[in-house]
C-alpha cells in the first residue's frame, strides 16, 4: 500500500498486483509514480493507480531483474526510469518508452539541462547522450566502478 492523502484524509492506496514498491516520485502535477518489484510502472490517478506499463512477459518471477529500480523528473519535464536490467525509459505522461541501456542494475538517474542523462550502476557512472553512451569507470579517475547515487552539488556535481 501507498499511504497518501487525499481530501484532508490520509488513506491507504493498494499497489497494482500486489508488488512491492521498489520507487516512487512525484510527476510535475504532483502526481505519485510508483515502480514495482515486477516491472509494473502505475500512475496515481484519483483514489487509484493506473498502470501506464504492464509486468515485462519474460519476468513471471517476485522480484524481477526488471524491476523499475529509479525514477526521477526529467530536467526539460518527463520521468525517467531504470530498471535491474540496465533499461532506461521515459515517459511524456503516457506509457514509458525504452531510450536505451546501460551496463548494470540502474540505481540512480540525473537529467542536465542539455538533455544528457547521467546513469549510476555498479559497474560504472553512464553518460546518455542523443543515442551515445559513454561509460566512466576507475580507469577514468573514479574511486570504484560501483556507483550508488549521483547528487548536484553548488559547482554542478
Amino acid at each position: 500500500h501507498l499511504i497518501t492523502r487525499q481530501a484532508g484524509t490520509w488513506v491507504r492506496v493498494p499497489l497494482p498486483r500486489g508488488a512491492r514498491l521498489t520507487s516512487l516520485v512525484l510527476d510535475q502535477k504532483d502526481q505519485p509514480w510508483v515502480g514495482l518489484s515486477d516491472g509494473t510502472v502505475a500512475r496515481m490517478d484519483g483514489p487509484r493507480f493506473i498502470e501506464v506499463r504492464q509486468q515485462p512477459p519474460d519476468c513471471a518471477g517476485d522480484p524481477c531483474d526488471a524491476a523499475v529500480t529509479t525514477m526521477t523528473r526529467g530536467a526539460r519535464g518527463g520521468l525517467w526510469l531504470g530498471d535491474g536490467r540496465g533499461g532506461l525509459w521515459r515517459s511524456d505522461g503516457g506509457p514509458p518508452a525504452v531510450v536505451g541501456r546501460v551496463e548494470g542494475r540502474v540505481l540512480a538517474l540525473r537529467e542536465e539541462e542539455d538533455g544528457s542523462l547521467w546513469v549510476a550502476t555498479p559497474r560504472g557512472l553512464h553518460r546518455v547522450r542523443g543515442g551515445d553512451v559513454r561509460r566512466f569507470g576507475k580507469e577514468h579517475g573514479l574511486l570504484t566502478d560501483e556507483v550508488l547515487a549521483i547528487v548536484a552539488d553548488d559547482a554542478g556535481w
